[in-house]
C-alpha cells in the first residue's frame, strides 16, 4: 500500500510503499508500527510495517483516503 508515515526517530513524514500487518508475527522482517486513529488516539496493540520503497513527497500524490475507520493506520513507525 502507498501511505504516509511519520518516523518517531526524527519526526519527519515519509511517503512510502509498504506492507502492513496487524502484528509483527504476521510480517516477518517487519518493524513495529504504532497506529494513530482518525480520532487522534493511539492503539495499544502493535502492528508491523515493512517499507518497500520511499518516494519524494513533491513527486507523489497520495490517493484519496478510504472511508473513515477507527482502526485505519495513519502513521508512526519506529526503527530498531
Amino acid at each position: 500500500m502507498l501511505c504516509e508515515v511519520q518516523s518517531l526517530d526524527d519526526a519527519l513524514v515519509h511517503i512510502v510503499k509498504a506492507e502492513i500487518a496487524e502484528s509483527i508475527e504476521n510480517l516477518p522482517g517487519g518493524e513495529e508500527l504504532i497506529i494513530k486513529t482518525e480520532d487522534g488516539n493511539f492503539k495499544s496493540d502493535k502492528w508491523a510495517i515493512k517499507i518497500i520503497e520511499e518516494y519524494d513527497p513533491d513527486e507523489v500524490e497520495l490517493p484519496a483516503p478510504p472511508p473513515i475507520r477507527s482502526e485505519m493506520p495513519i502513521y508512526g513507525f519506529k526503527t530498531a
